[in-house]
């Protein structure tokens, strides 16, 4: 009967060449599925937070064109780049107008990386990255002109700040009194000797983790009403991961919503990543650093009136010292305070000098 099927006794047979195919089709997603899981459940996951030597072209660079010719660039030379590491051996370059403001990028393409350094060849440019400097040259209108650029660590005005006096600290690095797992758990994280707090995945050990108790999201005992807090957190080096699956996890104002906190260093910086009320809107510059370097997260909380049920709650976020929201207005669903949460979102993070100044609402 050629390629038809047959029916008999209420069971379809097919030719030899259909179940063989349909055999095939079948393995290929039980293997798909197979590898699925592997990579969530993953007991090898080894996020990297030390030897910071290890990953000298990192980060951020600022420098300038040398003698340009024509555009804006004549009155402005400004320039900068962004390499983040893909893998171990390929990075991605980004040469830009300027850090943390959204802009065409005038270069970005994958390079790779030899004895710790990067030599772009492509798109035009000729250029060298190596020992905290890049020298070469880079398409601007239609010509060759003299690029220059340098290796820097720009940390936030507020990085170290110490809380005030009449704050409640959260976490000073010695333990975690102040915190519990969402179902009233004692904090089954990681307290290190440096002074910082690093999460522990309920995900991890292929889920063994989930049976032993341990992992999960936290959330302060106390809940407070109107606030300005501020905390400290880094995320680790995780080469093949991207988008939403490194340095994830969240900054949670319960009853008012979400803060992301996401490895988002070197993309435009959507409604979903760093700096963004989760998937309701995006910061207004991507102002996320590049792995193992200590940022800061600055919110303002201004809470409704305790009487009142229609009036928003006002929030502003300073991500490294950058405004990326101010007094932007979202739903307050609770009626007696908020308390504040952190993620356990499968990725290794680290958490230090958390503390809030609350005041009550009227």
């Amino acid at each position: 009967m050629g390629k038809a099927l047959l029916f008999s006794r209420g069971t379809i047979e097919m030719p030899n060449n259909m179940r063989l195919s349909a055999i095939r089709n079948i393995f290929a997603i039980f293997l798909l599925l197979t590898l699925c899981a592997a990579a969530v459940g993953a007991g090898e996951y080894k996020p990297v937070f030390e030897n910071s030597a290890d990953f000298p072209l990192m980060g951020d660079w600022e420098g300038k064109w040398i003698d340009p010719h024509a555009g804006h660039e004549k009155h402005n030379p400004e320039l900068a780049a962004q390499l983040v590491c893909l893998t171990q051996k390929q990075y991605l370059v980004r040469i830009l107008p300027k850090l943390n403001v959204r802009s065409v990028p005038y270069l970005e393409v994958k390079a790779n990386v030899k004895d710790n350094m990067i030599v772009i060849d492509q798109a035009g440019w000729k250029c060298t990255f190596a020992n905290g400097t890049c020298k070469g040259t880079g398409r601007l209108h239609g010509k060759d002109v003299g690029i220059e650029l340098k290796k820097v660590e720009r940390l936030s005005p507020t990085l170290g700040q110490k809380p005030p006096k009449g704050a409640a600290v959260l976490f000073d690095g010695t333990s975690f009194d102040a915190w519990q797992h969402n179902d009233g758990r004692k904090v089954t994280w990681s307290l290190l000797k440096s002074g910082t707090m690093q999460t522990v995945s309920l995900f991890w050990d292929n889920k063994q983790n989930q049976k032993k108790g341990l992992g999960g999201d936290i959330v302060t005992k106390e809940k407070f009403d109107s606030l300005k807090f501020h905390m400290e957190f880094r995320y680790a080096v995780e080469p093949g991961k991207r988008g939403q699956g490194r340095g994830n996890s969240g900054l949670f104002f319960h009853g008012i919503g979400e803060v992301q906190i996401l490895n988002c260093y070197g993309t435009p910086g959507y409604w979903n990543e760093c700096g963004a009320f989760y998937k309701h809107e995006p910061p207004k510059r991507n102002a996320a650093a590049p792995p193992l370097q200590w940022q800061t997260y600055d919110v303002e909380i201004q809470l409704p009136d305790k009487n009142d049920k229609k009036t928003k709650a006002l929030v502003t976020v300073y991500l490294n010292g950058h405004r990326i929201h101010y007094k932007f207005p979202m739903s307050y669903t609770g009626n007696d305070g908020v308390s504040i949460g952190l993620q356990d979102h499968i990725n290794a993070l680290q958490y230090r000098n958390i503390w809030v100044v609350s005041h009550p609402s009227k």
